[in-house]
């Protein structure tokens, strides 16, 4: 688990990312500005971070680091699956190829709901997850892959 909270390791993923053009950019600079909290959980073993239980500031999560392969575990072996239905508010998941609007998106919902989880899988993963965590419509969003297929192409629209 990652929770990026000092300003000196925000800004220096920060740059990273905005060197490697990566989708989560949106993210990591509200980070670093102070408007968000944003932690990583990138595998099952990984258990729930209970800073983020005492938190009150908007803060996404990001579960999972899927590299675009059917290779992504169900959501039954994540250890912080319980403490992760207690706590979200509001839940993404995110079976496409990553865009910085979904990154944005995921700051949008964390500024109204407070408690958001990205859950990064792929489609073969993406319905069990939502029956995991078991949110209503209003409460959750799937970012689906045209076609089906993840990663995204480049230039495919959604």
């Amino acid at each position: 688990m990652i929770i990026l909270d000092s300003r000196d390791a925000i800004t220096k993923t920060l740059e990273r990312a905005v060197a490697a053009r990566a989708p989560q950019v949106p993210l990591l600079a509200a980070a670093a500005t102070g408007r968000l909290v944003f932690a990583t959980i990138p595998g099952p073993e990984d258990r729930w971070p209970r800073i983020l239980d005492r938190d009150t500031r908007p803060t996404v999560v990001v579960l999972g680091a899927d590299a675009g392969e059917d290779t992504d575990p169900m959501p039954t072996v994540w250890t912080c699956l319980g403490r992760l239905r207690r706590w979200v508010a509001f839940t993404i998941t995110h079976a496409a190829g990553g865009e910085p609007d979904h990154y944005r998106f995921a700051l949008a919902m964390a500024e109204s709901f407070r408690r958001v989880v990205m859950v990064e899988c792929t489609p073969r993963t993406a319905a069990a997850w939502a029956d995991a965590i078991g949110f209503p419509p209003e409460r959750s969003f799937l970012f689906w892959p045209i076609g089906g297929v993840h990663p995204v192409r480049e230039g495919a629209a959604h």
